[in-house]
């Protein structure tokens, strides 16, 4: 009789985490995501993205996943996987992003606490950061940014300032010119508008 393969529990993925370095983490999706938003584009649903926390034994974990499917001129098929690791002050301490289009070799970034700031590695190419950073990209779908005037992009590598526009709704616009607009209610990230590879699209908390 075969034995059934089970997915692991987020306890033992907790618990590989103090053994393994947190960066396997990224073949595994733990089960019981935070929030879901559906992708929008020209009124159509195209994918979905997940978000999910868990406290381990190295810090909070924060992740995000993506998985959308257009026709732009051609079919594309993009995943997108990033995972932040932060410290009890919540600032962070390691991050990875990794993104494929239509299966080809991924686009990675990683960042990684020194003795002055960060290592930051994009595609094998290296640099440095001084300083902290206490607020990056994927924790806007975790906190409202009341008090932050400038975001850490772990897309670009990069920061990048953050405009408040009224009441819960926050902009930033990236290196390649495109805006990306944030909409909060009481502290929740509730829709996310802006432009890529697809045209613009909307991410709608579901």
């Amino acid at each position: 009789m075969k034995k059934l393969l089970l997915p692991p529990s987020p306890r033992s993925i907790i618990a590989a985490i103090s053994v393994v370095s947190w960066i396997w983490l990224f073949a595994v999706v733990p089960t019981g995501a935070q929030c879901t938003y559906q992708v929008m584009r020209k009124g159509k649903p195209i994918g979905k993205v997940q978000t999910y926390t868990m406290q381990t034994n190295a810090g909070r974990l924060y992740g995000l996943t993506m998985d959308v499917r257009a026709s732009v001129i051609i079919p594309m098929h993009v995943q997108i996987q990033l995972m932040n690791l932060c410290n009890e002050k919540e600032d962070l301490t390691e991050a990875r992003f990794s993104k494929t289009i239509n299966n080809t070799s991924p686009t990675q970034h990683s960042i990684r606490t020194n003795a002055s700031g960060y290592d930051l590695v994009a595609n094998n190419k290296q640099s440095k950061l001084d300083g902290i950073i206490s607020f990056s990209s994927l924790l806007l779908y975790f906190k409202e940014p009341v008090q932050q005037q400038q975001i850490f992009s772990e897309t670009h590598l990069q920061w990048l300032p953050l405009q408040k526009m009224g009441e819960g709704v926050y902009q930033i616009k990236t290196p390649d010119g495109y805006y990306t607009t944030y909409w909060f209610q009481k502290g929740v990230l509730e829709k996310v508008e802006g432009e890529n590879m697809f045209g613009k699209v909307q991410f709608v908390k579901l």
